[in-house]
């Protein structure tokens, strides 16, 4: 009987003990997340370029004045997120949206009137980085990311391309709903803001970079 006893209570000590290893194994975030959702990226100018003819006495005449810039666009995005450690997550992501360049004309020496010239252009996003999760507060978990992103730039007629580069800095937060069992399952939702330093593609001017905000908000899935 002594014998059987210490064989219960034994086990009802490793069950015990179990109790906490198991709340904290189901408290803790999937390891993969991929979220599919819908961006909007900002616009900025590319400065200006004047267009001169040096005139038979050497001096310089200006015919007009270009001035370019990107307006904003609208698209969609997606991201991958492998967990490394608790608060730290690899993450690969990629976004398609369609910006407008812009050249304005002014300044024409004959007289004609200002004008400006728009081009919709297919910008896809490819790159990879590292997002770094906050103290939750409760469903939510604020988070900051940094990525590098390879940039293509193709004309509406698919003619024309041209790449670049991109830099993200910025942050969110993210909403785990209660129930996240299975694999392939809506888990939560997902906001985020950043600045982006772009690099190249297509222009005109003399200037390629500009510095912009963007705002994505996406459905993640526990995979």
């Amino acid at each position: 009987m002594r014998g059987l006893a210490r064989v219960v209570a034994m086990a009802a000590g490793l069950g015990l003990a179990a109790v906490p290893a198991a709340a904290q194994s189901a408290s803790a975030p999937p390891r993969v997340l991929l979220d599919v959702g819908g961006t909007l990226l900002g616009g900025g100018s590319l400065g200006s370029t004047d267009a001169t003819y040096t005139t038979p006495t050497g001096a310089s005449f200006t015919l007009f004045s270009t001035a370019q810039s990107w307006g904003s666009g609208a698209g969609v995005t997606a991201h991958l997120l492998i967990r490394v450690k608790p608060r730290v997550a690899f993450e690969v992501s990629g976004s398609w949206t369609r910006p407008e360049l812009r050249a304005r004309i002014s300044g024409d020496f004959e007289g004609a009137a200002d004008t400006t010239a728009t081009e919709t252009v297919s910008q896809f996003l490819t790159g990879a980085g590292v997002v770094v999760s906050l103290t939750p507060r409760g469903k939510w978990t604020p988070f900051a990311r940094g990525a590098v992103s390879w940039m293509r730039h193709l004309s509406s007629d698919q003619t024309l391309y041209a790449d670049g580069v991109a830099a993200d800095l910025g942050g969110g937060v993210r909403y785990a709903w209660k129930n996240a069992r299975g694999h392939v399952k809506p888990y939560g939702l997902r906001a985020d803001v950043w600045m982006s330093v772009r690099s190249g593609g297509m222009a005109l001017a003399q200037r390629s970079r500009i510095i912009a905000p963007g705002f994505s908000a996406s459905l993640i899935f526990k995979l």
